[in-house]
């Protein structure tokens, strides 16, 4: 079955860019302020905020995009993790190569009541975003018993 996240994420990731839009503003008019007679080093500053307005605003209006071709699902020997159109990623994790499965919840997961789901391998780490906590909770409960399951089909073997 085909996972989806919740609604909810869209809140927080448009939350994430607009905290990181006044983040760059600021640190622009910091450094605006601190190059005080040096006309080309303010242009580079000038420069550098457009660059960061232009990719922020971006992000913001792709968050639907982003949202819609978010997906998981979780097999018997594989967990898979689809995202993107353009930029398409599809990443297939075996279930026996999970060596570790943490739940993340900054303060904005946690005012709309979600949970990052981190699953760690030897040699990667993979994210789903911002899953209901029930359900972060049940999935990280659903992939231990199944990689408990494969390291003894594969220790029986």
């Amino acid at each position: 079955m085909v996972h989806r996240l919740p609604a909810r994420i869209k809140r927080v990731w448009c939350l994430q860019y607009a905290l990181f839009l006044i983040g760059g503003v600021i640190a622009a008019v910091i450094a605006w302020l601190l190059a005080q007679g040096h006309p080309n080093i303010r242009l580079a500053i000038w420069g550098l905020l457009a660059l960061w307005l232009v990719y922020t605003i971006g992000r913001l209006v792709l968050i639907p995009y982003h949202y819609h071709f978010w997906r998981y699902r979780i097999g018997d020997d594989f967990i898979e993790i689809q995202h993107g159109f353009i930029m398409r990623v599809h990443e297939s994790i075996p279930i026996i190569k999970i060596q570790n499965i943490s739940l993340d919840q900054g303060p904005l997961l946690r005012w709309q009541h979600l949970e990052d789901v981190t699953i760690q391998t030897a040699s990667s780490s993979h994210t789903i975003e911002g899953l209901e906590i029930k359900e972060a909770e049940g999935l990280r409960d659903q992939l231990i018993s199944l990689n408990k399951q494969e390291v003894l089909a594969h220790e029986n073997q």
